[in-house]
């Protein structure tokens, strides 16, 4: 199941098939929230909108919503024991990511003392 699929089944069980509802629970505007919901949209969803939807809906699995893996919500989701491998994978991932957000602080940071100089 693709992103865009995963944001449609939350409105359906969350805000009763509402995208409005639904956009406005996580901060934003409708209109936006619209032009995630296909193939081509879902690559313009930022790590920000996710975690507001793991914010506003706890309940939520983050391994579904990021991934697709698991079960759609985290008490449905089995009780299981990580394995050293998932444990590694993970750690990737989050390095990754944290890698990723460095970056662009750094980017930014730049950016700010440029803007600073002028």
């Amino acid at each position: 199941m693709e992103l865009y699929e995963r944001l449609i089944k939350l409105t359906e069980i969350f805000t009763d098939n509402s995208q409005a509802k639904f956009a406005r629970s996580i901060g934003l505007f409708q209109q936006t929230f619209h032009g995630y919901l296909n193939p081509d949209g879902q690559q313009k969803i930022r790590k920000i909108v996710l975690d507001a939807i793991l914010t506003t809906y706890p309940e939520v699995n983050r391994d579904w919503l990021y991934f697709g893996e698991g079960a759609m919500l985290a008490s449905d989701a089995p009780a299981e024991t990580a394995t050293a491998s998932d444990c590694q994978r993970r750690i990737a991932e989050l390095e990754a990511e944290l890698k990723e957000e460095r970056a662009l602080n750094r980017r930014l940071t730049e950016r700010l003392l440029e803007m600073g100089n002028k």
